[in-house]
């Protein structure tokens, strides 16, 4: 069965009353007919090129204590041998089809992802299809993966970044699997054995909770067959158990890591988030676009960078998992110059929150947003992300055609109530890896020209 949504042809813009229009692409909901697994299609015949994103639910959450890390390095070990294949054989057939393959994993989720050219099509499909049902997880690649995860794992102890992430996670979400470190510990590592990752496979790997999006040169029909034949030999139930909703902790802190050898201090910085699906998301979506989103505009580029100097690029944005919501956002700073980058970037979020943005803020975030929105779906496999992004986030299948109207839908006083209401300064809390020293600022001082609207506070 194949449920056809009205939309606009193709993805871009169109010309239409002196102004550029998105023009939202055609989505399909695919049904195959033996076993009733559904994916969601635009197809795309310009170029002779196939995306396929797939997602099973039960992610890194899901491990143990004792085997950490077992979904990415289960996830690692997909294209090293599987059916008649070795990992050498597998890996060589792979650059013989011209055909990109992976799978990993976040928190909540296992994804798979496959790339390949139309007329190798059977031969690529058949390779995905092996690696689903008969992966080998042989010795050689297992003891070589091992060693590899466990070098990264070593590796990352010398990488602030890293350090500064994980000491967040870890303080915010304590004795939750939102805490661990994703690849696990050297420890477990250790421990993982081929009927570790067998099991992982068997009890994971289900068309219950199985999400698929797909883009490219292919059509509903020739899709629908493609569902059977590579999904249809899958267990039907999963087993996953849902993991326990929290809330970040948050206390306002600033929480050090001192690394003496460092020039630099990375800071991550944390405050609650919002539900996807809660009223006031797309006015905090907006608002987090003025605060932090990436743009020169925003208020921390403006001030931590263009004014200041204070660092090279810093960022915020909007998280959501399964259990939980928050909002983050990083920099990195020169050590005597770290104070005074807390103390601005703690003035941004208590000024935003008090006077909330200027119209003309509004105005310009939203028109960023909108005209943006077509460069994220400039390719198959954004797009094939995209639809399987919609779907894990049960937006809807005629969400490419709403999105940039509930954006401009947010009115000026909506996103001042939400800027009052859901910036938190005072619980923002500061996780830092470094040597931060007193510079020539004003510790604890609020800056005089942090603008517009400082006299407020």
């Amino acid at each position: 069965m194949i449920q056809k949504i009205k939309c606009s042809i193709i993805v871009g813009y169109i010309l239409m009353s002196s102004s550029l229009v998105f023009a939202a692409p055609q989505v399909q909901k695919v049904i195959s007919p033996k076993h009733k697994i559904e994916a969601w299609l635009i197809e795309a015949h310009n170029v002779p090129l196939v995306s396929m994103q797939f997602s099973f639910l039960g992610g890194a959450g899901q491990d143990s204590n004792e085997k950490a890390g077992l979904s990415q390095f289960t996830c690692a070990l997909m294209d090293e041998g599987a059916g008649d294949f070795t990992a050498e054989t597998f890996q060589r057939k792979l650059d013989e089809l011209a055909m990109r393959f992976g799978f990993n994993a976040d928190s909540d989720r296992i994804y798979g992802n496959v790339q390949y050219i139309s007329k190798n099509k059977e031969e690529s499909l058949n390779l995905l299809k092996q690696a689903l049902e008969q992966p080998r997880f042989d010795e050689e690649p297992l003891e070589r993966i091992r060693q590899q995860t466990i070098a990264s794992i070593e590796r990352k102890k010398e990488n602030p970044n890293i350090l500064v992430a994980e000491k967040a996670f870890a303080s915010v979400y304590p004795n939750h699997p939102y805490g661990r470190p994703l690849s696990g510990t050297i420890e477990s590592v250790k421990t993982f054995i081929q009927d570790d990752c067998k099991n992982f496979v068997k009890n994971r790997f289900a068309k219950e909770g199985l999400i698929i999006g797909v883009a490219g040169d292919i059509t509903p029909e020739e899709l629908a067959k493609t569902l059977d034949d590579l999904f249809g030999n899958l267990t039907e139930k999963h087993v996953v158990k849902a993991l326990s909703p929290i809330q970040p902790i948050l206390d306002g802190q600033l929480h050090t890591i001192q690394l003496a050898d460092r020039p630099q201090t990375v800071s991550v910085f944390m405050q609650q988030g919002i539900d996807r699906h809660h009223p006031d998301f797309y006015a905090a979506y907006i608002l987090n676009q003025i605060l932090g989103g990436g743009s020169f505009q925003a208020r921390l580029m403006t001030e931590v960078r263009t004014k200041r100097g204070l660092t090279y690029g810093i960022h915020t944005q909007l998280q959501w998992l399964d259990q939980t919501q928050f909002m983050m956002g990083s920099c990195a700073t020169e050590n005597d110059r770290f104070y005074e980058s807390f103390d601005v970037i703690k003035a941004v979020y208590k000024n935003l929150a008090i006077t909330g943005p200027t119209e003309e803020e509004l105005n310009e975030a939203k028109s960023y947003i909108t005209g943006s929105f077509a460069l994220m779906l400039d390719n198959t496999k954004s797009i094939a992300q995209f639809l399987l992004r919609m779907q894990k986030d049960k937006l809807g299948i005629d969400f490419l055609e709403k999105r940039n109207d509930f954006i401009r839908a947010v009115s000026a006083d909506q996103i001042k109530k939400v800027a009052h209401d859901f910036l938190s300064p005072d619980k923002l809390t500061f996780f830092a890896a470094g040597n931060p020293k007193e510079g020539s600022s004003s510790r604890g001082v609020l800056p005089d020209e942090v603008s517009p609207g400082l006299a407020a506070n």
